[in-house]
């Protein structure tokens, strides 16, 4: 005999504890369909929302919580649907990571980043006709590039075993992307997204010098510093030879990472004192994102 009916439960408690760690719910082996469903009878009135709430909590009673919303002007009856997380048992409202919103016409799906994420840091919008990226996207390569072309000014006054910024005039190539050159030997990253994870870049310089004038033979190392501060490893040696009128060539490449505002600049060592110092009278400079 096969009975069916009703259960009604009177006296809910909202806040009823579970006793384990795991709760199941066993369907019968021969039905092929499973429904799990809850249900939310509210009807929506003129200017009343109808909301469904389903979420994860930890002991911090925060956690992530998929939120569906109906409102009263939606075109669609299953109306907007988020992934958020919120702080605490108080935070109802809960910060959205991802939503799909449906239209009159086509529905769009928004994506936030940020650690953590913030309705400040859209950065990805899809629906039937487009795909709207709202922060940088580093496929496009930062790149930038300044050079030496002629120069005449010496990095004079050097102390042996001692690291200085190179001193002469750079111009900053035309072309080039997310870096600027606010002076003469700088190149700077100006990221117009500093929430965005510090994207990889690398560093090629190519310079031909010379002693200034009656300097002494020594080996001259270059490098670039990150800030004007860290030395980022490795730099270039080689020989200058005691001569005003022998040029010659280092090339060097390094990788790091910048983030806004980060800048970039040549820097020299030799292993004497050079009071007339060295001139890099041509060369380049240039950052690529990798």
């Amino acid at each position: 005999m096969v009975m069916s009916g009703n259960i009604t439960i009177h006296n809910t408690n909202s806040d009823l504890p579970i006793l384990g760690s795991t709760q199941r719910f066993v369907y019968d082996t021969t039905d092929p369909l499973s429904r799990t469903q809850c249900f939310n009878q509210f009807t929506p009135l003129v200017g009343t929302n109808s909301v469904n709430d389903f979420e994860l909590r930890n002991y911090n009673l925060a956690g992530y919580r998929l939120k569906n919303t109906l409102t009263t002007t939606d075109t669609f009856q299953f109306g907007k649907f988020e992934f958020q997380y919120f702080v605490n048992d108080s935070d109802t409202t809960g910060t959205t990571i991802w939503q799909y919103s449906p239209g009159t016409t086509t529905g769009s799906h928004s994506f936030y980043a940020g650690n953590p994420p913030s309705s400040n840091n859209l950065v990805l919008t899809l629906d039937s006709t487009a795909a709207i990226f709202s922060v940088p996207i580093y496929g496009r390569r930062v790149s930038g590039l300044m050079y030496f072309s002629g120069n005449s000014t010496a990095t004079a006054s050097m102390v042996a075993n001692t690291w200085m910024k190179v001193l002469g005039t750079t111009t900053l190539a035309a072309t080039g992307s997310e870096i600027t050159m606010p002076s003469s030997n700088r190149l700077t990253f100006t990221t117009s997204d500093p929430s965005t994870s510090a994207p990889t870049v690398m560093l090629r310089g190519n310079v031909v010098f010379k002693n200034a004038g009656t300097g002494p033979a020594s080996t001259v190392s270059f490098g670039i510093y990150k800030n004007g501060t860290t030395l980022i490893a490795p730099y270039s040696s080689t020989t200058m030879v005691a001569s005003a009128t022998s040029f010659n060539i280092a090339s060097f490449e390094v990788m790091t990472t910048a983030t806004s505002t980060d800048y970039f600049e040549l820097w020299v060592m030799s292993t004497a004192t050079n009071t007339p110092g060295l001139t890099i009278t041509d060369g380049s400079i240039s950052i690529t994102g990798v």
